[in-house]
């Protein structure tokens, strides 16, 4: 039997779910259901077949009775504002993807479970409160109890990325402390041109860091990152061991992150090149790269992160510089619904 998910919210993430799903042929998952409010079922149609970033749809979408057609299979479509008001029990769901990243919806999903309605959450962002567990594939996912978690976090796309590195480098030389900067391409909340901002979380609100509502294509942003308290969610021994701090750049896709890390064991280049290297082999979810490439190269790869070999190097022998490279939507995406397949 396949396990049967369904996605509330067809956004960025909603429809890379959705595609990354129909481009594994033996996943072992099938799409029973979407909701989305912000867009007709034509307009939802249009979108998954039609992407700026991505091109056209291997399998396309089509308007189908009471939702969409994807390849063979039929998908109800519903434009529902309440969680608790679709039909979860004709449908059969076993696995809710909470993608709007809303937090009335986030506590509406804990009501569903505990109705039996469904039988687990995965959630696409990390909520301070309200999830049982944070897990990234290749990271922490041996944490994962059956019995306990049934409302799990999928983290962000930034700590599905560093925070590969970070572990394997603390448990091999240890991290004393160091600091993560991201360059991380606009969001559908900023705006074209200055205005507010709103807050996606509390659709009502407004974010208080106004430079965030300045003209996105023509500034870079700098921001605080929730990166860094993500990793500490999955990686408990770094906390209070790390800076974060984020710009938001005039490009539509691809993420890179440059960490600055204080090691415990001394280290040279040439080993902490060749340890890098060789995490590919033992983690499936880590790439690696010496070519010279630009952020658009790794646009649609579905490794949380691809290490840039060029750009290793050690002051000394225990400061370390390490530049990666994820595209934040693909990405991520790719990790969902591995967590999936894990639940």
């Amino acid at each position: 039997m396949k396990t049967r998910i369904f996605i509330n919210g067809f956004g960025r993430i909603g429809r890379a779910v959705s595609r990354i799903l129909y481009h594994r042929t033996k996943s072992g998952i099938s799409l029973a259901g979407i909701n989305e409010t912000a867009m007709t079922a034509d307009n939802l149609v249009y979108l998954h077949n039609y992407c700026s970033t991505y091109g056209p749809a291997r399998v396309r979408a089509a308007r189908a009775p009471g939702g969409i057609r994807l390849g063979s299979e039929r998908v109800p479509v519903f434009s529902c504002r309440r969680l608790c008001e679709l039909p979860w029990k004709k449908m059969n769901i076993d696995i809710l993807v909470e993608a709007t990243g809303s937090l009335e919806n986030l506590k509406a999903c804990r009501k569903l479970v505990q109705q039996r309605l469904i039988r687990k959450v995965i959630v696409t962002h990390s909520p301070d409160s309200g999830v049982d567990a944070t897990l990234i594939p290749g990271v922490n996912e041996k944490s994962y109890q059956r019995s306990r978690h049934d409302v799990v976090s999928a983290s962000i796309c930034d700590a599905n990325a560093v925070a590969h590195v970070l572990a394997a480098l603390h448990h091999t030389f240890g991290i004393e402390k160091g600091a993560v900067t991201t360059l991380h391409p606009w969001l559908s909340y900023q705006n074209l041109l200055d205005g507010p901002v709103r807050n996606l979380s509390q659709p009502a609100g407004f974010l208080q860091n106004f430079s965030l509502g300045r003209a996105s294509l023509s500034n870079l942003i700098l921001k605080q990152t929730s990166a860094v308290e993500a990793v500490n969610k999955v990686i408990p021994a770094l906390r209070g061991r790390l800076l974060g701090i984020s710009y938001r750049v005039p490009t539509s896709i691809v993420t890179t992150a440059d960490l600055n890390l204080f090691l415990r064991q001394p280290v040279t280049e040439k080993k902490l090149k060749h340890f890098l290297k060789s995490l590919t082999s033992r983690n499936p979810y880590v790439g690696w790269s010496e070519e010279p490439l630009v952020s658009g190269d790794f646009q649609g790869r579905e490794e949380s992160v691809v290490v840039d070999g060029r750009w290793i190097q050690v002051l000394g022998d225990r400061l370390a510089k390490i530049n990666v490279w994820y595209d934040n939507e693909w990405g991520y995406a790719a990790r969902v619904l591995d967590l999936v397949k894990i639940l």
